[in-house]
């Protein structure tokens, strides 16, 4: 994949930063120790269920386990889970230097949606808390669309909880996730970030569609972090050229952990629950909007990275392929006669890519195609080139934006004004189907926000099996938009698949119904002779 020029800047900064104040190996391990005063925050008072601090009093009494994170493998891999956890007192604190044996029949319990269950009773390898003075390198990915402008105040102070998370030795660096990365701060020390990192926010245009996973990948690649943390109030819309898998395999290469910090409701997680499942991180979402939750979180994260304690057992291949349509995951102990435990949960394999890619969202009543559209395209055009035998659907849907008819044509002229522009970057219009859903399949469908109303104006892409391709039926011409339209729904009721083509007829220009799907001519002539047969009509093979 291209990384933007924009990011040869940010190279040359990153790397000098990095030869200049530190290797990211430089690691020290203060075994039950208290790590220099100042370093991390005192053990807090009063109750949380997230890890906000720690302590070292012996006389400190468990209150509950918490899961900080959980690595499952990949194809290929030994098929082995390494649980990340911490024991908290009732403040929250860690309790460092758990595996002692105070602490009893370790366990693990695995429930799959389909209701089979699991239970590991062997004591899983344990791996001591130790205070660990590493010297973090953090990437944060800030994601700015349209859908999360109404969360732009709660992301900023998400960022300024960083000030007081990091420790003194710990670097930070800051990616805007949109149509294309932008570094907003460079790997820099905590003591030398801007005092006010909430501002940094302020920069953002949240407007149109992102690209979320090319943020990731970009701040993975890049920014050279021992941590990434993905802050968003929205799913990926059109990373078209970087797909989960490639994070997943960066992350696992270079042994970083991805978390992902979602707000709100707008937003499928199941992407980037698999790419904090496979690296090791966690995924954390909020519904409601309390700026203490998100703090919190982030101090978990960080706390987490120091003090954490591991378990690790085996998977049974039988258990993998299982766990494969997700799970809950639960670990147990056990701690003077009180069970401690704290379960997470897997999404399944399926969630690997998004449900939907958008390439353009719309103004009412509409067609034109927003500035900030065109790295999609460029990204969409250049993907096509290094496939030639891969065709598209371009699909447009419009809302509350006149009568039926008049919803349709404008979902056509939308997918229309798309394909012009994949045409315009030099992809053959003929590798391009374009379809028209009006107002039938809005995201929103209560919508009131100019949010929530421009992404029920939308165009999607569909990719199309090349498979399909060779062999379509003609099944009539027109020369009304409404007529084609017309024609494309009763062919989809008849259970065809039908799109519209631009074609000359005459010396005009016309409209031209096709029936695509058929992978061999002799497929093609008998679904031919039985249209002609069942309806009476004229059809041609392409």
């Amino acid at each position: 994949m291209r990384i933007p020029t924009t990011w040869a800047l940010f190279t040359i900064i990153a790397t000098a930063l990095a030869v200049a104040v530190y290797a990211q190996s430089d690691t020290t391990i203060l075994s039950g120790k208290q790590p220099p005063q100042s370093f991390y925050l005192h053990p807090e008072s009063g109750t949380s269920p997230m890890l906000r601090s720690q302590t070292t009093r012996s006389t400190t009494i468990p209150a509950r386990l918490r899961l900080l994170g959980v690595r499952v493998p990949v194809a290929g891999e030994a098929p082995a889970i390494e649980l990340r956890f911490a024991v908290l007192d009732s403040s929250g604190n860690a309790i460092i230097g758990i595996s002692d044996t105070t602490y009893q029949q370790w366990e693990t319990h695995l429930v799959t949606a389909d209701g089979y269950q699991y239970r590991d009773s062997v004591t899983p390898t344990l791996r001591s808390s130790v205070w660990i003075t590493a010297r973090l390198r953090v990437a944060v990915v800030l994601e700015h669309s349209l859908i999360s402008a109404p969360y732009r105040l709660l992301l900023a102070q998400a960022l300024n909880a960083f000030c007081t998370a990091l420790g003194p030795y710990d670097s930070l660096s800051i990616i805007g996730a949109g149509v294309q990365p932008k570094l907003l701060v460079p790997m820099t020390l905590r003591d030398s970030l801007p005092a006010d990192l909430a501002q940094v926010a302020q920069q953002l245009p949240f407007t149109g569609v992102n690209r979320l996973s090319y943020g990731i990948l970009a701040a993975l690649e890049e920014a050279a972090p021992s941590v990434v943390i993905v802050l968003t109030a929205c799913d990926d819309h059109a990373s078209l050229d970087v797909v989960t898998r490639d994070i997943i395999e960066k992350a696992i290469r270079d042994k970083t952990r991805v978390y992902t910090i979602a707000i709100g409701d707008n937003i499928e997680t199941g992407p980037l629950e698999l790419i904090a499942a496979h690296t090791g991180g966690a995924f954390y979402r909020f519904y409601t909007t309390y700026p203490e939750q998100l703090r919190s979180a982030v101090h978990e994260i960080i706390r987490g990275e120091q003090v954490a304690s591991t378990a690790v057992f085996s998977l049974p291949t039988s258990v993998q392929v299982v766990t494969n349509g997700g799970c809950i995951l639960t670990l147990r102990c056990r701690y003077a006669g009180t069970t401690l435990s704290d379960s997470l949960t897997l999404p399944p394999s399926s969630a690997l890519n998004p449900t939907r890619q958008i390439l353009a969202v719309f103004s009412e009543r509409s067609s034109a195609l927003d500035p900030t559209t065109a790295p999609i395209i460029e990204a969409l055009a250049e993907l096509l080139r290094s496939n030639p035998a891969q065709a598209i659907e371009l699909v447009g849907h419009s809302f509350k934006e006149g009568t039926p008819t008049q919803q349709a044509a404008l979902a056509v002229r939308r997918a229309r004004a798309v394909k012009d522009a994949i045409v315009a970057a030099g992809i053959s219009a003929k590798r391009i189907r374009i379809r028209a859903m009006g107002d039938l399949k809005p995201l929103y469908p209560a919508a009131e926000t100019p949010t929530e109303l421009a992404f029920n104006r939308r165009v999607e892409l569909r990719w199309l099996d090349p498979s399909l391709l060779p062999y379509e039926l003609v099944a009539g011409y027109t020369y009304s938009e409404q007529e084609a339209l017309s024609m494309v729904q009763e062919w989809e009721q008849r259970g065809y698949r039908a799109y519209i083509e631009d074609v000359l007829l005459h010396g005009r220009a016309a409209l031209r119904i096709k029936l695509w799907g058929y992978a061999t001519r002799q497929e093609a002539i008998a679904a031919a002779n039985d249209i002609a047969r069942r309806y009476r009509a004229v059809i041609t093979i392409e």
